[in-house]
């Protein structure tokens, strides 16, 4: 872990790392060892080594690679998202970030991904222009009937389509997504 991680952490803060023997922990006094067996049957780590993982959120979600509901769930929602969003704004999104990298790299989902990476390119120059085009489309969806979550840090939003979240951002010559 990242040392400027760590220090942002809350003082009280008690670290581990397991598996499916057991764990240790650091606490003020050092590190201790726990036998996984006293807790339960080390569930967790068997899903965690085999076919799960801890999303960012901090869910335990099944790995994209043993999960073709999800790809079912992900690719009928981009074509949805796809269609409505070249018929109404006359925006063709496509594919970035990690699911782009997925698509190269595996022509699949990356297997520890958790969502679905898409953009449209705006004719807009200007980035208040990009902004103020962003605020006319979220509005227009919403009254579409499409759920809508903003992110904390503007420049993207996340539209409900069924009941998947797809991340979208704007592009344009001086706007870029993907941090």
């Amino acid at each position: 872990m990242k040392p400027e991680i760590v220090r942002r952490l809350p003082r009280k803060t008690v670290l581990g790392v397991g598996s499916e023997v057991g764990y240790l922990r650091h606490r003020e006094g050092g590190l201790t060892y726990r036998d996984a067996r006293l807790a339960g049957d080390a569930t967790l780590f068997k899903l965690l080594a085999e076919t799960h993982f801890l999303t960012k959120k901090g869910r335990i979600q099944r790995r994209l690679d043993h999960s073709e509901s999800w790809k079912v769930t992900a690719a009928s929602a981009y074509a949805k998202f796809k269609d409505y969003f070249e018929t109404t704004f006359g925006y063709k999104p496509v594919i970035i970030c990690g699911t782009l990298i997925g698509y190269h790299r595996e022509e699949d989902f990356i297997t520890h991904d958790d969502d679905l990476d898409v953009a449209y390119f705006s004719k807009c120059t200007r980035p208040e222009d990009i902004k103020k085009e962003l605020k006319t489309i979220i509005f227009r969806m919403l009254r579409d009937g499409y759920d809508i979550k903003l992110a904390r840090k503007s420049g993207f939003f996340k539209p409900t389509v069924g009941n998947f979240h797809l991340t979208s951002f704007p592009c344009g010559p001086t706007v870029t997504a993907c941090g």
